[in-house]
């Protein structure tokens, strides 16, 4: 399954909207950083069009979150649809992704 396809993942992301910028739409932008901020959040920075936006990841659980920042993290550079399109797998027995 596509990451952008996974029912319990919001993607793409919400990017705020923040004062003087256009911020991103669906799959547009670089992956700039990538950073597992808790036990089921990732935080995604994406820059567009000159500016860094920020958006955040909520993962159905910590062992989801961890795989997903793994995968992630080699994506770091690359345009946000190639993350969109990370092969993931959804498991439906509770504590596994």
């Amino acid at each position: 399954m596509l990451l952008r396809n996974h029912p319990r993942i919001q993607w793409p992301p919400h990017w705020p909207a923040e004062p003087h910028t256009t911020k991103p739409k669906s799959e547009e932008g670089v992956l700039v950083d990538v950073e597992l901020t808790g036990p089921t959040e990732i935080l995604l920075a994406n820059e567009y069009r000159g500016k860094c936006h920020f958006a955040e990841l909520q993962c159905p659980n910590p062992a989801f979150a961890n795989k997903l920042f793994e995968a992630m993290a080699p994506l770091v550079g690359r345009p946000f649809k190639d993350v969109g399109a990370l092969e993931i797998f959804e498991s439906t027995r509770p504590g596994q992704p």
